[in-house]
């Protein structure tokens, strides 16, 4: 017998840069600030609100100040410069922004039901041992895991044994690294040298010529542009093939998802 649960939902927080105005000297930027995104694709507007009080030092021309998003879920890991709104003003703040690295804590969705059976089934393999599924499922067990990969084959040498983390926002955060590391120390107790460690990125340029059959042209161009984004994304969506960590970017994978948009020809 198993027992595991479903992964609850978190809220993504994250350090935004709020930008000095015209006014000199010290700026304080008190707690519960407002901050938002502009609408995303689907018309969505994440807000968020700042952690504490913060003070824009005299000379300085940015601060970062930790704000938590008040909503649950992934769609709250803003992609770099999307906050950009102040909902709450501040005296002598022109403005707001986030950088790339932004991100704290990565938010997450209530666990889907198709990642829920993966672990279940990873919860009975693990009782072989200490096996590769027995890594995987500590991994996946923390909140904002969406992807592991366990190279065990001694990648650093004998008694070595690296886990790769996909978090909900791509790149995953130290503080994610973190939890994962100490679920792994929690469940698999054994002398190896142990590294968690985030992928390593690499860049892929997708070019695609559609001939259309019907529809509108802009229509199936944005579809299309959806649908190859979704195959790089971070999430458990059956549906959709994504490449997972390590794995090769098959161009007939990416096609058949193309083709299947109504219109397109080929």
């Amino acid at each position: 017998q198993v027992d595991e649960s479903r992964k609850p939902a978190t809220k993504a927080r994250g350090n935004v840069l709020f930008l000095r105005g015209d006014q000199t000297g010290n700026v304080r930027i008190p707690a519960g600030r407002i901050v938002r995104t502009q609408p995303d694709g689907k018309g969505d507007i994440y807000r968020y609100v700042t952690d504490e009080l913060a003070v824009l030092p005299e000379g300085a021309a940015s601060v970062a100040v930790p704000a938590t998003a008040e909503e649950y879920g992934q769609g709250a890991n803003a992609a770099v410069g999307q906050i950009c709104e102040l909902v709450t003003p501040v005296e002598g703040i022109s403005g707001v922004t986030n950088a790339a690295d932004w991100l704290i804590e990565e938010g997450a969705d209530a666990e889907s039901d198709a990642s829920l059976r993966r672990r279940y089934v990873l919860a009975w393999q693990r009782q072989a041992g200490v096996t590769r599924a027995a890594y995987e499922a500590a991994a996946l067990s923390v909140p904002g895991v969406v992807d592991v990969y366990v190279a065990d084959q001694h990648p650093r040498g004998e008694g070595t044994v690296d886990v790769v983390v996909m978090g909900t926002a791509g790149m995953p955060t130290s503080s994610l690294l973190s939890d994962v590391r100490a679920a792994l120390d929690a469940a698999i107790v054994i002398n190896h040298d142990l590294l968690v460690r985030a992928p390593e990125p690499v860049n892929v340029s997708v070019k695609a010529v559609l001939e259309l059959l019907s529809g509108d042209a802009d229509s199936v161009k944005a579809e299309a542009e959806n649908w190859v984004r979704s195959m790089f994304s971070y999430g458990d969506d059956p549906d959709i093939p994504r490449f997972s960590i390590g794995k090769d970017v098959v161009r007939d994978r990416l096609a058949s998802g193309l083709v299947s948009i109504a219109g397109v020809k080929r």
